[in-house]
């Protein structure tokens, strides 16, 4: 695992945003506010990344991608239901030339050959399915969780270090969420919209590599699919800034897929 120092023994000062009122993880209204340049102040103890580990081994898909030219990269998915669906950031999926997803606790792995279900470009999420899975556990979805500044959770990453060949194993990452309702870039160049509305923004020493994995709260429940690092904003923010999808529209856009195959 990627070695990362806790959210909460950063040497800035932290201080509490305006407007600290709790929304649904379904909420997609983008919000107008500024972000902080210092994390809030946590509102809970920091999370065992062993145990958020445990809990998410066994439906946490580990992907290989096969590009066409040849090269290979690896993300994150998040296992829907028990016969194989899953989903993961479009942008990592489209295009593929072959995927590989592995599931399971350490010790209990199978890998199955990915398809793509269909694509949500304008949310970056893609819904694909492991071949001739069954009886896959699911995680915890916090669909009606609630998602305050200074939460403490978990994202879960899959960057190599710097000059490393991709990274098999994925990192527990420590961070606090700073704020609701943002909206970013476009991560997906495919996507019709310039920008993606309503994101957590999660104050995490995420990579871009990050993408695609699961945001975990206290309870031990999904709250959201990292979706961008906030590379180009490092300038402006004196912390590292990562976004993740709200699960609640995650999900949407996987019945939206069901219904209609591709989107976007």
């Amino acid at each position: 695992m990627r070695a990362c120092s806790s959210p909460g023994d950063h040497s800035k000062s932290s201080s509490q945003p305006a407007g600290r009122s709790a929304v649904s993880t379904t909420d997609a209204t983008p919000g107008a506010g500024t972000s902080p340049t210092s994390p809030p102040a946590r509102t809970g103890a920091a999370l065992d990344a062993a145990k958020v580990a445990a809990t998410i081994d066994p439906w946490l898909v580990e992907l290989t991608i096969k590009r066409p030219d040849g090269a290979t990269d690896t993300g994150t998915g998040i296992v829907l239901t028990s016969d194989g669906e899953f989903v993961a950031n479009d942008h990592l999926v489209d295009g593929a030339a072959g995927i590989t997803g592995t599931v399971g606790a350490p010790g209990a792995t199978h890998s199955y050959t990915a398809t793509v279900i269909g694509h949500d470009s304008s949310r970056d999420i893609g819904l694909l399915r492991l071949q001739g899975a069954s009886g896959l556990k699911t995680p915890q979805l916090g669909v009606s969780a609630t998602v305050m500044p200074g939460d403490p959770v978990i994202a879960v990453g899959h960057a190599p270090s710097p000059g490393a060949a991709p990274a098999m194993i994925p990192a527990m990452i420590p961070g606090l969420v700073i704020g609701i309702d943002q909206r970013v870039p476009a991560t997906d160049p495919d996507s019709e919209l310039k920008s993606l509305p309503g994101v957590i923004q999660i104050y995490a020493s995420m990579q871009a590599e990050d993408n695609g994995g699961p945001v975990v709260n206290s309870a031990g429940q999904v709250i959201g699919v990292v979706v961008a690092e906030a590379t180009s904003l490092q300038t402006q923010y004196d912390v590292p800034i990562a976004y993740a999808i709200p699960i609640g529209t995650v999900l949407q856009s996987a019945q939206a897929i069901q219904g209609g195959g591709t989107l976007g």
